[in-house]
């Protein structure tokens, strides 16, 4: 019995020296083809990454014409504000029956109520 125990245990020494891997002496091989077939399953979650890029870039390129745009708008808004002050500061230089040959800037109150001047600027 004892040598049967004897020739069970140096089997399986045996059998645990074959299944230990050995070192690779070979580099694997790689591709070199020109086209490499890729399956959808490799491919489904980068194409989905960029279907979110190309869907976020679709945001932001709305959102930049929209703020565009809304600039637009605005700057057209102060230059009509700025060519009504200009023609309400050339109506109350007329009003005041100054020089129209003369250049003369007009100081507004910092305060509602105070009052205001022309100031002449000489060259």
């Amino acid at each position: 019995m004892k040598d049967l125990e004897n020739n069970l245990e140096a089997e399986s020494e045996t059998k645990e020296e074959e299944t230990t891997p050995e070192a690779p002496s070979e580099a694997p091989e790689f591709v070199t083809s020109e086209i490499v077939d890729l399956e959808w399953e490799q491919l489904e979650e980068i194409f989905n990454t960029k279907q979110v890029q190309d869907n976020l870039n679709s945001q932001l390129a709305s959102m930049l014409i929209q703020y565009e745009r809304a600039k637009l708008q605005l700057i057209v808004q102060l230059q009509r504000v700025e060519d009504t002050l200009n023609h309400q500061g050339a109506v109350l230089k007329d009003s005041c029956n100054i020089a129209p040959e003369l250049t003369y800037e007009l100081r507004l109150p910092s305060t509602a109520g105070e009052k205001g001047f022309f100031v002449r600027k000489d060259p």
